[in-house]
């Protein structure tokens, strides 16, 4: 970890009532790259467990679909070359 530190209460937040989460797997053993569009799970880390079970030796990227007014926007949630294990979430 770079760097931890308060950041006190700078932020507004805002709420995503039914989160839609986008699961991205590298391509691996000469097998096509997948991306993969998950709704109706019960929270993130539900999400990092599906992935853990279908990564298969794969990177794995993890984003959440924002709409705002030009459409939707992904947040990625992990580094943007993936991560290499999820397994253990």
């Amino acid at each position: 970890m770079q760097q931890v530190r308060d950041v006190g209460t700078r932020y507004s937040w805002a709420q995503v009532d039914a989160p839609v989460y986008v699961v991205e797997f590298g391509a691996a053993r000469g097998g096509p790259a997948e991306r993969w569009r998950l709704s109706d799970v019960g929270d993130v880390l539900e999400v990092f467990e599906w992935a853990a079970r279908e990564q298969r030796g794969r990177t794995a990227s993890v984003s959440v679909e924002v709409e705002d007014a030009g459409g939707f926007t992904l947040v990625r949630l992990t580094p943007e070359q993936g991560l290499r294990n999820v397994a253990g979430w």
